[in-house]
């Protein structure tokens, strides 16, 4: 979720920085844009290599190419905005590469919703599975208190801390 989040984020910024340079000229913008595109794209190489499950995969994948799509548009609109044809580029930046912005908005909420579910999911299960375990003996009965399985697992070291800091090393300062 947070990865496809991440893609939104850059992908709105490259939003932001577009119409900028088209309101302005700036050229600083346009610097702007392609550091963002950057980012974005690095996010959804990520999210697609830790998408859960096929449909997650999928979505993912839709986000990342209604994406490129959109963000060619834009980059032409830079270019014709560049070479002088400013009304051009305006024109398109409210039309079709707005248009290409929506189309490529809705498969990465989707992307985003699914993840979003997922953890849900997998947050209810944990929950529901910790709560069948904890159960209260009957009144009356002794509860003879143990260490916990899990440290019988651990190293000692992780299990019962010294206080003692990783540069003093295990056996303490000054030993040797």
């Amino acid at each position: 979720g947070e990865l496809i989040h991440e893609a939104a984020l850059a992908s709105e910024a490259i939003g932001s920085d577009y119409r900028g340079y088209l309101l302005s000229g700036d050229s600083e913008y346009v610097s702007e844009v392609r550091a963002h595109a950057v980012e974005a794209r690095s996010a959804f190489e990520l999210a697609a290599d830790y998408a859960v499950g096929k449909s997650q995969g999928e979505g993912v994948e839709m986000a990342r190419v209604g994406f490129e799509r959109w963000l060619r548009a834009v980059n032409e609109d830079l270019v014709a905005y560049r070479r002088g044809d400013r009304e051009q580029a305006i024109d398109a930046s409210l039309g079709s590469t707005r248009q290409l912005w929506k189309t490529f908005e809705a498969p990465l909420d989707h992307a985003h919703e699914l993840s979003e579910r997922m953890v849900e999911s997998s947050t209810d299960s944990l929950s529901s599975s910790a709560s069948r375990t904890i159960s209260s003996p009957p009144p009356g009965t002794r509860v003879r208190r143990s260490t916990p399985a899990v440290t019988s697992s651990m190293p000692r070291a992780c299990a019962a801390p010294t206080g003692r800091t990783r540069a003093e090393g295990r056996h303490g300062a000054g030993t040797t």
